[in-house]
């Protein structure tokens, strides 16, 4: 597994966190 694969895949993680984050912040801000 290469360094630059790995990173890749951190920086998809981090942005999934972000968005499942930011969702319900949203929902919540229209509610």
């Amino acid at each position: 597994m290469k360094r630059e694969t790995a990173t890749r895949i951190v920086a998809l993680v981090l942005a999934l966190m972000m968005v499942v984050g930011v969702i319900p912040a949203i929902i919540g801000l229209f509610k």
